[in-house]
């Protein structure tokens, strides 16, 4: 009789143990964004769609997080306008780079792509703190996809 409750005890203690291991991974990771703790400089841009990007979703450079997003809201035209967290070591984008919204995968994580061109131009000049992105691509729907496909087929 008293082994059983020595072991109850121990179970008890092991399912708080692995509760308390729980949230502070947890608590770890939701408070851990690696864009909080270093230099960086604020980009804007304006979007026709951001379906499925949110704030923290990553900046990406050829597949590189280089940054994410910290604001989401509309502007006065009622269209998305996006604040990005840039690290300081990439802050020499060329002012002509543009900006997408992609999707990892076919259901994977949506994030913004920075695409630089593919040539310079003899007086290149940089982004800079506070500067807009104006070149930007909007979300693909893949809800709108299949509809479009569906109606064309169903119509031809």
């Amino acid at each position: 009789m008293h082994s059983a409750k020595s072991v109850e005890i121990g179970v008890g203690l092991f399912m708080l143990a692995a509760i308390a291991a729980l949230l502070f991974i947890s608590l770890r990771v939701a408070i851990n964004h690696p864009f909080q703790q270093e230099a960086n400089y604020i980009l804007h841009a304006t979007f026709d769609d951001i379906t499925g990007l949110k704030v923290h979703s990553p900046v990406k450079i050829g597949g590189v997080i280089v940054g994410e997003i910290t604001k989401i809201t509309l502007d006065k035209h009622h269209r998305p306008f996006v604040r990005l967290a840039i690290s300081q070591q990439y802050r020499q984008l060329p002012n002509n780079s543009r900006l997408a919204s992609r999707t990892a995968g076919l259901l994977g994580e949506k994030y913004l792509a920075i695409i630089l061109p593919g040539f310079t131009e003899p007086e290149v000049t940089y982004l800079k703190a506070g500067d807009t992105i104006e070149d930007t691509d909007s979300s693909i729907v893949l809800e709108e996809l299949i509809g479009r496909f569906f109606y064309s087929r169903k119509h031809s």
